[in-house]
């Protein structure tokens, strides 16, 4: 029987939140910003239909950075 070793590596999403957290700690970061630093990772800000009913419902802050995309 031979053995191997495999190695996984995360999705590379560790260092868009590092990245993320970065930008948040800003205290003026401009919306663009946050939309280029999804866009390098493939994402995007979406606000579905739903959201104000769930923030207004369980009072929540809404979200504050990116540009969201309607999702509806």
């Amino acid at each position: 029987m031979r053995c191997s070793r495999t190695a996984f590596r995360a999705a590379g999403f560790e260092q868009y939140f590092a990245e993320l957290g970065g930008l948040m700690d800003a205290p003026d970061t401009a919306p663009a910003v946050y939309d280029d630093l999804a866009a390098r990772y493939g994402l995007s800000y979406g606000h579905p239909d739903w959201l104000e009913e769930i923030i207004a419902r369980y009072r929540l802050n809404p979200p504050t950075h990116g540009t969201p995309t309607v999702h509806r």
